[in-house]
């Protein structure tokens, strides 16, 4: 009787929402952001149609998969590949090794390349691993889509606009337009995790740092008449002497807003606190709770409150 009810009121929901444009917004949060993906295998199975969506940091990488015609079983398996994990953790596959390792020609016998008065930034490292099997991985994956759509992130199977951090000009970028993967990659740019990445000149961060919550540029993007906001972004830690990542964060982040002004809608926050910025090998737990965290699965009450919005 209650799969019965679940059954009947999932189809309410879904035939409310078919005359309104509905918005999904997916936040940063590192490995844990593996949770949106249960949360769009979620909706999908309940017929809840996508118009549009915004993400940043991991959030535009599983956002720009969707977009990009992938589905959320599809991209289940993608991000629980050696493949996926090893390119996050700046492996190189051995196959590749003598392709992107070897060294470029040069008819030289002798090159000096250093500058007495830079000599200490240079030997600070930007990046803690390589972001080549980074870049050659979204380069595959998102070249056929970004063709396909020739560059108009409008044009892909859903309306898509990724968020990075411009540290040139010291705000934050709206990318809606140009390579696919560049996008990505610049929204995904941890500080010193991975390089930085140019575009236009100007040097791009994660978008997580100025905006981790991007509710604001689906609203003033897209106008929907709904928004779904997927959130695992998790409360900073306090810095401590040994611990390089919390004293970054709280250098460089923001406060996120984490308000629905716009429009009506909802915010499905996952508890992932659990699962650590770099874990990749934590995806399918993070992943099973952003399934579980839909609201068509939380009874009753918690359905009707949300149809009640809708309509």
């Amino acid at each position: 009787m209650k799969s019965f009810g679940i059954l009947l009121l999932s189809s309410f929901l879904c035939f409310s929402l078919q005359a309104q444009k509905v918005g999904v917004v997916l936040s940063g949060g590192g490995a844990a952001g593996s949770a949106h993906v249960g949360v769009l295998k979620a909706l999908e199975e309940n017929e809840i149609p996508i118009d549009y969506i915004v993400g940043t940091s991991v959030g535009a990488l599983i956002g720009a998969f969707y977009a990009s015609g992938y589905s959320p079983s599809q991209i289940e398996k993608l991000i629980s590949t050696p493949e996926f994990r090893n390119s996050a953790n700046g492996i190189i596959e051995e196959k590749d090794l003598y392709y992107i390792m070897r060294s470029d020609d040069n008819s030289s016998m002798l090159s000096l390349s250093f500058n007495i008065d830079s000599v200490l930034e240079r030997n600070l490292p930007t990046n803690f691993v390589s972001s080549v099997p980074i870049d050659y991985g979204l380069m595959e994956l998102f070249s056929p889509a970004n063709a396909a759509a020739k560059g108009d992130f409008d044009s892909l199977m859903i309306p898509y606009r990724a968020l990075a951090t411009n540290i040139t000009e010291q705000k934050q970028t709206i990318l809606k337009e140009g390579n696919l993967s560049t996008a990505i990659r610049a929204s995904m740019t941890y500080p010193f995790y991975i390089s930085p990445i140019s575009i236009n000149g100007k040097i791009m961060f994660d978008g997580g740092i100025y905006n981790n919550f991007p509710i604001d540029i689906m609203c003033n993007e897209f106008y929907p008449d709904y928004i779904i906001a997927s959130n695992v972004a998790t409360k900073n830690l306090a810095p401590t002497e040994d611990n390089l990542i919390a004293q970054l964060r709280s250098i460089l982040t923001k406060e996120a807003n984490f308000d629905i002004n716009c429009s009506e809608g909802i915010i499905l926050n996952t508890d992932v606190a659990d699962i650590s910025t770099f874990d990749f090998y934590g995806t399918e737990l993070a992943l099973q709770r952003g399934y579980e965290n839909n609201p068509i699965f939380h009874g009753f009450y918690q359905i009707y409150d949300f149809t009640s919005k809708v309509n």
